[in-house]
C-alpha cells in the first residue's frame, strides 16, 4: 500500500521573501551601485572617444572607396559649429564632398581661346553658354587645356570669360604657343573646367553627443593647428580631398587651398573640453572640466597625404610639459605617437 505525503502548507506560505528580506536586498543593491558609479563612469564616457574614432576612420575609409570607384576625387567637410562664437573650434557633423564631371563645353569639339592684357591671362569660352550655368561670378575653379596642361586655377570674371590665376606663366612661348606676340589668341586649344567640391547625396557623419574634433589644435604637420579658426585662413569649413588612389588630392579651408605635403592630425576629444584660450589646462578641485590636451583618452585620428593610410593613435598627454614651453611644442609632444605611426589597438 502507497502512502502519500501532503506538503506542509506552512512551509508553501514561506517560499517568499518577507518585506524586511526585500527591503534589506533592495539597500545592498543600492549600496554596491552607488560604488560602482563612480568606477564606471568614466569607462562610458571614454568609450564615446574611442566610438567617435572608431566612426570616423570607418566613414574615411568608405570616402576613400568612393573616390576609386568614381576615379575622381572624393573628400570630407569638417563642418564647424555655428550655435555661439565658441563653437567655431568644434566639429561634430561631417559629411562628403565629390568632384563633379568635368566641363569640357557645350558640345563635341568645344574649344577655348587664350589671349593676353597687361601681363594677365584671359580664357574665353565663347560659344559654351552654359559655363555661365555651373559657376557663379568671381567662383574659383581649375582649368585644364589641352589635355597635358598642368591644372591652372582660375577666375570667373564675365560672361563666357575668366583669369588665370597663375604669377609668371608664360602661354604665349614654346612648347604651348596659345598667345601670338600682340597678346591675342593663337590657336583655339580644348579645355577640361575642374568646379570645387559640392555636398554629395550620402549621410554625413554625427560624433557622438559630447564628443568632437577639437578644431583649436587640429593641422597639418608636427606643430600645426592651421584648422584654428584664429589662424590666418579665418573660420571656414575643412575640406580634405582624396585621390582615386587613396591618396590626399587637396586640403581647402573656406575655399583657400593648403599644401599637402604633411600629415593632417584631428584630435578627437570632448566638446566641454574645447579650451583655446588655454590648450593645456588641467582639471582641478574647482573646476573638473580641463582642456583636451592633456587628458589622456583622446585620440589623434591621422591622415598620411601620400599613402592616404588612416590610423588611431593615442593622445600622449603625459609628455606634455606642464606648461610646455610653446603651443606649438606641446602640441608635437601630444602627438608623439601620432607621429611615430604607433596605432592604438582595438580603436
Amino acid at each position: 500500500m502507497h502512502r502519500y505525503s501532503i506538503p506542509d502548507r506552512t512551509s508553501r506560505l514561506r517560499r517568499g521573501l518577507t518585506l524586511v528580506e526585500l527591503l534589506a536586498v533592495i539597500a545592498i543593491m543600492a549600496i554596491l551601485l552607488s560604488v560602482a558609479i563612480p568606477v564606471i563612469r568614466p569607462a562610458l564616457k571614454d568609450r564615446k572617444l574611442r566610438e567617435a574614432a572608431r566612426l570616423l576612420n570607418a566613414y574615411v575609409a568608405g570616402v576613400q572607396a568612393r573616390a576609386a570607384e568614381l576615379g575622381r576625387p572624393v573628400g570630407i567637410v569638417l563642418v564647424r559649429g555655428k550655435t555661439n562664437a565658441q563653437d567655431v573650434y568644434q566639429c561634430t557633423e561631417i559629411f562628403t564632398a565629390e568632384v563633379p564631371r568635368p566641363y569640357a563645353g557645350d558640345l563635341v569639339g568645344s574649344r577655348a581661346r587664350i589671349s593676353q592684357n597687361g601681363g594677365n591671362w584671359s580664357v574665353s569660352f565663347a560659344g559654351n553658354p552654359f559655363f555661365n550655368t555651373i559657376l557663379t561670378p568671381n567662383e574659383l575653379f581649375a582649368l585644364r587645356l589641352d589635355y597635358k596642361d598642368p591644372l591652372y586655377p582660375c577666375r570667373r570674371t564675365g560672361d563666357q570669360v575668366a583669369m588665370i590665376q597663375t604669377a609668371g606663366l608664360d602661354l604665349a612661348g614654346p612648347p604651348r604657343q596659345y598667345v601670338n606676340s600682340d597678346g591675342t589668341a593663337k590657336r583655339a586649344v580644348p579645355f577640361q573646367v575642374y568646379r570645387t567640391p559640392a555636398r554629395s547625396s550620402a549621410s554625413p557623419l554625427q560624433l557622438p553627443n559630447g564628443v568632437a574634433i577639437d578644431l583649436s589644435v587640429s593641422g597639418m604637420g608636427f606643430q600645426g593647428n592651421h584648422f584654428s579658426p584664429d589662424s590666418k585662413l579665418g573660420s571656414g569649413n575643412i575640406t580634405i580631398m582624396f585621390s582615386a588612389n587613396g591618396s590626399v588630392d587637396s586640403v581647402f579651408i573656406g575655399g583657400q587651398p593648403l599644401p599637402q605635403a604633411s600629415k593632417i592630425y584631428l584630435l578627437v576629444g570632448r566638446v566641454n573640453q574645447i579650451n583655446a584660450t588655454n590648450p593645456f589646462k588641467r582639471p582641478t578641485q574647482s573646476d573638473r572640466d580641463g582642456a583636451n590636451l592633456p587628458d589622456a583618452a583622446n585620440t589623434w585620428f591621422t591622415i598620411n597625404p601620400k599613402t592616404g593610410q588612416i590610423r588611431n593613435s593615442a593622445n600622449r598627454a603625459d609628455l606634455v610639459g606642464t606648461p610646455p614651453d610653446d603651443l606649438a611644442t606641446g602640441i608635437q609632444q601630444a602627438r608623439q605617437d601620432a607621429i611615430e605611426g604607433i596605432g592604438v589597438g582595438g580603436r
